[in-house]
């Protein structure tokens, strides 16, 4: 059936939308057929002139994993050097990217306007909350946010949009949903307009559409930040990251420290949760996907058996808990469900993000894993705990490992207490002004820096 529907797509010059939708559901199982499959689908749209097909189905290719796969493990979410020259040909042959190159002008006095395009403003993701403090501290600088998506995409968009406007800052985003070509014209034509001097990107690569925009150049300097993946980009002049690693754009690589800016509030009733306040326990917050890890939920289980008086707290996780685990869905006041708990595990192979520092924030001890860093591509091989709570006492080199660093914190609470607040004092160094503030310098000196 394979061989008979390729040919099918073959002779329609990759077009035949049915062919592609077979083809993918009947090999579910097989991410890097199905990968290569939407690339090439993808490619063909951008030879015959279509930007819009190769922007869209680009997407797919890139979140196969996550669409068609079994399991997700962010095994196949690696950056593609082909689609980062397919990318850079289609731009500078586009007439946005005279036009842009036109307007592009380094500022020689006054303030310089700084714009932060984000994948949405749902207030809800860690890597949202995020920009949050760049909005509150930003001294000397004008500030503008910008989105591909409308402010009506999800009802949680408007506080972040209200927050980001109440600090003095300008937030850009279509009125409505846009096709993804038209998301670049918007994106490209208004960041133009607004005479925006240094643009960050909260991802490149892995949205097509900033992808694009990011090889039109609509500011003299860009900057983007690896949040938790490397997106290495010929396009970007700085690169923001928590591990220093090699960059080879022309400027260093430079530190971005996840940062929570909301206060740490009380934390809530355990009660409401069925959680006695006698309990020892554990929570997590992070994206669904990575509480589908088996490896993980094993460990649990065995921290379960040797402890009765122990609940687990998943915060981000879908579906109702069971057996002393509640489960809630993503909350813009992870916080307050942070502060009830004692002890918080990193989940593996693929480790949480800001989460980490918002957990430090509340004077948890954060139990991680022993990274590999050998493969940078991986997602899963940089985990944010390792660097930033590092303690030897809470890194753990195996499983077993893991299981006896979370026995040890259940049973003794004074070690748990001691624990914690030395995560508090190590949290102070990634306090919001300061990081903010630092960003901003190295964003300034940067870019004074570059000849344009």
């Amino acid at each position: 059936m394979r061989k008979e529907l390729l040919k099918k797509l073959r002779e329609s010059l990759y077009t035949d939308k049915e062919a592609l939708r077979q083809l993918a559901e009947s090999n579910k199982g097989d991410i890097p057929f199905v990968k290569e499959l939407f690339k090439r689908v993808a490619v063909a749209a951008l030879e015959a002139g279509n930007l819009d097909g190769f922007l869209h189905v680009l997407f797919y290719s890139i979140y196969t994993e996550i669409a068609w796969g079994d399991k997700v493990d962010y095994d196949y979410a690696t950056v593609d050097e082909d689609i980062n020259v397919y990318m850079r040909l289609a731009a500078k042959s586009h007439p946005l990217y005279q036009k842009l190159s036109e307007n592009r002008k380094k500022k020689t006095d006054g303030k310089l306007r700084i714009g932060f395009v984000l994948e949405g403003f749902d207030g809800k993701q860690a890597s949202i909350r995020t920009y949050y403090p760049f909005a509150e501290y930003h001294e000397g600088y004008e500030v503008f946010f910008y989105s591909r998506l409308p402010l009506d995409f999800s009802p949680s968009y408007k506080a972040t949009v209200d927050q980001f406007i109440n600090r003095g800052c300008t937030v850009r985003c279509p009125v409505i949903w846009l096709s993804p070509l038209n998301q670049v014209r918007f994106l490209a034509d208004t960041i133009s307009k607004d005479g925006i001097d240094i643009l960050v990107y909260q991802s490149v690569y892995f949205v097509p559409v900033y992808h694009f925009l990011s090889c039109l150049h609509p500011a003299p300097f860009q900057a983007a930040v690896a949040h938790q993946q490397p997106e290495y980009s010929h396009e970007i002049d700085l690169l923001f990251c928590t591990p220093r690693i090699e960059s080879e754009t022309w400027c260093e690589t430079g530190p971005f420290p996840m940062v929570q800016t909301k206060a740490v509030k009380p934390a809530l009733d355990r009660k409401d949760f069925g959680i006695p306040e006698s309990a020892v326990l554990l929570v997590t917050a992070a994206r669904d996907v990575k509480y589908h890890q088996e490896e993980f939920w094993d460990t649990i289980r065995a921290i379960f058996a040797a402890h009765e008086n122990i609940y687990y707290l998943a915060i981000g996780k879908k579906g109702n808990g069971r057996n002393k685990i509640v489960s809630i869905d993503f909350t813009d006041d992870v916080m307050s469900y942070l502060a009830m708990g004692d002890i918080f595990l990193d989940p593996f192979p693929l480790g949480t993000g800001a989460s980490v520092i918002e957990a430090m924030q509340v004077g948890l001890p954060v139990v991680t894993s022993q990274p590999d860093l050998s493969e940078s591509f991986q997602v899963h091989n940089e985990q944010m705990a390792y660097l930033y709570a590092q303690n030897d006492s809470l890194i753990a080199s195996s499983r077993s490992d893991y299981i006896s660093v979370v026995n040890k914190l259940i049973e003794d609470e004074s070690i748990r207490k001691s624990l914690g607040n030395e995560m508090l004092e190590k949290v102070k160094q990634y306090e919001p002004q300061k990081v903010s503030e630092s960003v901003y310098k190295s964003l300034a000196e940067c870019y004074r820096q570059k000849a344009f």
